[in-house]
Order: structure tokens, then C-alpha cells, then sequence
């Protein structure tokens, strides 16, 4: 979607199901009402067992934003779960973790993106939707 406006970009986001996973209740509520304001399908869970459940009741969710460090099971170990189950999902990480470890170990499971907080919901959305 390179090249399209904002509006071009929201509208697709809207297409989308999200679910994010964020054990950070200032990181869901910052998120949420964002979502909330450009009226997109999203679910949020505060860690990867709660998004295993979210995900077995709503299998049409498109998209997996999560966090890496989350109590009961990490980031990294949730994405592995939900791909042995769900083939059309796709994964980005949003993590305070930049070190080169949690990257190479995220790239090997073919991820969309890797994002580092603090959280920029531009390259969020653009993340998503290009």
C-alpha cells in the first residue's frame, strides 16, 4: 500500500481483525483507545494464554501483536503456538527488547514485523497494512 494516504490506510486496517497481546495495562489502554478512535476489530489479552483463548473463539483474526516478555508464556513462544494451528496469521512484534538475540530468533519465525517501544502507531499501522 505504498504511496496511499492515511485515510487509504485506515480504511484497510479496518478490514482487518487484530488481537494484542500486552501484559503493559498502559500499553493496552494507549492502544485501545486508539483503536478504539479509528474504529477497528481488536481484542486485547495481557498474555499468551488468554490470547490462545481469544484466538480459539474468534479464528477469523488476521493479525498478532505482541509483546515478547508477558507472564505464562513469552511472546516468542505464543507465535510458535498459534502457528502450529493457524496458517494465515501474520506476527509483529512490539517489544522493548532491540538486542540482536530476540531479533534473529523473531525473524526465524517469519514475522511481518519487529517493532521496539515506546510505541509509534504510524509505523504500527503502516507495518500492518503494507
Amino acid at each position: 500500500m505504498k504511496g496511499k494516504t492515511v485515510q487509504d490506510k485506515i480504511n484497510k486496517l479496518k478490514e482487518l481483525k487484530l488481537l494484542f497481546v500486552d501484559d503493559e495495562v498502559s500499553i493496552q489502554n494507549a492502544l485501545s483507545n486508539i483503536l478504539n478512535n479509528l474504529q477497528v476489530n481488536f481484542f486485547i489479552a495481557a498474555d499468551g494464554e488468554e490470547a490462545l483463548k481469544i484466538l480459539e473463539e474468534n479464528k477469523d483474526i488476521n493479525f498478532v501483536i505482541t509483546d515478547i516478555n508477558m507472564p505464562n508464556m513469552n511472546g516468542l513462544q505464543l507465535i510458535e503456538e498459534i502457528q502450529k494451528n493457524y496458517k494465515n496469521i501474520e506476527f509483529i512484534i512490539l517489544s522493548a527488547h532491540s538486542e540482536t538475540p530476540y531479533l534473529k530468533r523473531a525473524n526465524s519465525l517469519n514475522i511481518k514485523g519487529y517493532l521496539v517501544k515506546p510505541m509509534d502507531i504510524i509505523k504500527l499501522i503502516n507495518t500492518i497494512v503494507d
